[in-house]
Formats: structure tokens, C-alpha cells, sequence
């Protein structure tokens, strides 16, 4: 942005014509701070950065993004947002969409509520993925949008995929950002570790207390952690009966 820079070039090609509107945009956790910064030096017409249920959950990014919000609104700058269906970085697996350097959801509900929580946001534009499996989900999606899903809903969307922060150096600082993050953690720990193994067969009290003992709160989330539970079950990795007192959990 100093002199001869592309800031310039920018310019020039505005005042010719060739473009008629200027942004900028950005990756990453630092992101909202420096498009603040970048609206101190000149008047953008857009910026452009991540935004997604995860993300808003690191209260640092949050400020951020909430106080750049609030200077474009004051100086009519329009917001676009990114990443709203990002699930975790691709780490070793293939990366079978084109996503980059993140593995995005790709059930229908799973798009489903992350587009709308993304939509929920007012006066803002949401920007699609750039491959075409995903494009025709996402604008399905967005043309079903009524209501934000709820904090529970998308709670459960983050246990039930293991959304994990994308920009992984932040991510392996601070480590989850949420209650559900953490739970799917520790659950994972716990199947590994043999907790649900036969003979064993687990209550939710048992599975509570098992969290507790890795420094996780259960206070007010049996819910949840029924919730957590019931997706193993149906996805093969846990077993379950009727108990008279409610169900338990094993493995084989």
C-alpha cells in the first residue's frame, strides 16, 4: 500500500474504468485486525474474511470481527464472508474436494445449517466453496434459508464431524474452542483407551464422570453427551441396550 504499490496500480484502474469497486481480503485468525487497519489507510468499498459457527467461538476473533463490522457499517462497507462450510484441515487424508487447504462438510444438513448460520449474519454476503460438488449444495441450501440454527444445533454439527479450527497453528496454540470440540476429544480418548470395552457396559452417569475426570465440565450437558453417544451408535462405533434405568453404552 506505500507508494508505487499495487494500491496504486488499483487505483489507476479504477479511474480508468476497468474496475469499479475496490477490496480486501484476507485468511486467517488476525484477519478482521488487519482489515481494520487496512480501512485506517484507504476507503475500501468491501473486505472480504472467514466467518463460520467455529470461528466465532474464539473470543479474540470475535471482537475483532464484531468491531470491524462495526466501522464498515459506520463507512458503508460491504462484508463478505468465507469458510462458512469448512470442517478441518485436510491433515494426511486425500483431498478429494477443491477446497484447498481445508476438508469441508459435505452432508446436505450439514451444509444445510452452516450456510444458514453464516446467513444469519445480516447485511452481509456469503461466499460460495469454489468446487462444483459443493456449489450446487451450498446454493440449495441458501435458497432454503429462514433462520439461523441454534447454538445447540450447531454444537452438535462440530461433535458429530470433529470441526476443528483450519487455521491449525492458532488451532494447536489454543486447541478446541468449544464444549463440543473438547467432548468429541474426549470421548475419542475414552473408546481408544478401552473405557466402553465388553464386559463394560456404561451409563451416561459412568461416561459424565469419565469426562469430568479429564477436566471437562458435564454440568447441564447430558444432552449433549446422550446426543454424542447416540451418533457413535449409529454410526457403528458404540453399542447399546435398555437398561431399567435408561440405556448403556460398549464396544466389542
Amino acid at each position: 500500500m506505500g507508494p508505487e504499490g499495487a494500491l496504486e496500480a488499483f487505483i489507476e484502474a479504477r479511474d480508468k474504468g476497468l474496475v469499479r469497486f475496490l477490496g480486501v481480503t484476507g485468511h486467517g485468525n488476525k484477519v478482521p485486525a488487519m482489515h481494520k487497519r487496512s480501512l485506517e489507510r484507504f476507503d475500501f468499498d468491501t473486505v472480504l474474511l472467514p466467518y463460520n459457527y467455529l470461528l466465532m467461538q474464539n473470543p479474540r476473533y470475535a471482537a475483532d470481527f464484531n468491531e470491524l463490522v462495526g466501522l464498515c457499517r459506520k463507512r458503508n462497507v460491504a462484508v463478505q464472508t468465507i469458510k462458512s462450510i469448512a470442517r478441518r484441515p485436510w491433515g494426511s487424508r486425500p483431498k478429494t474436494y477443491n477446497t484447498y487447504f481445508y476438508e469441508p462438510l459435505e452432508t446436505q444438513d450439514a451444509i444445510d445449517k452452516s450456510v444458514h448460520w453464516s446467513l444469519g449474519f445480516p447485511d452481509s454476503f456469503l461466499i460460495t466453496a469454489g468446487d462444483m460438488q459443493l456449489l450446487p449444495k451450498m446454493l440449495d441450501a441458501a435458497n432454503r434459508f429462514e433462520k439461523r440454527p441454534s447454538d445447540r444445533e450447531m454444537s452438535a454439527i462440530v461433535d458429530e464431524f470433529d470441526v476443528q479450527p483450519i487455521f491449525w497453528r492458532a488451532a494447536q496454540r489454543k486447541g478446541p474452542q468449544t464444549w463440543g470440540g473438547h467432548a468429541y476429544q474426549a470421548l475419542e480418548g475414552l473408546i481408544r483407551e478401552g473405557f466402553f470395552k465388553y464386559p463394560n457396559k456404561r451409563t451416561l452417569e459412568h461416561v459424565a464422570k469419565a469426562l469430568e475426570s479429564k477436566g471437562l465440565s458435564t454440568k447441564g450437558k447430558e444432552d449433549n453427551i446422550t446426543n454424542s453417544l447416540a451418533r457413535r451408535v449409529k454410526r457403528g462405533v458404540l453399542k447399546k441396550s435398555k437398561v431399567s434405568n435408561g440405556w448403556v453404552y460398549w464396544t466389542e
